[in-house]
């Protein structure tokens, strides 16, 4: 029976000790958390099929 793939969440807070916290409780549930400070950092590789497309224009 295969098993189902872990939640996955984006943590954003300009706090990084909030950031950290809310992270390590997402993963002691078995998540997976990729924390960043804003959106100027640099984005988590994706996984294969993860769309990128953007609602933005330039």
């Amino acid at each position: 029976m295969p098993l189902d793939p872990p939640a996955r969440f984006l943590v954003i807070d300009d706090e990084k000790g909030l950031r950290d916290m809310l992270s390590y409780a997402l993963r002691r549930q078995k998540c997976e958390a990729v924390a960043a400070a804003g959106g100027e950092e640099e984005s988590p590789p994706r996984s294969p099929g993860t769309s990128t497309r953007s609602s933005a224009t330039s």
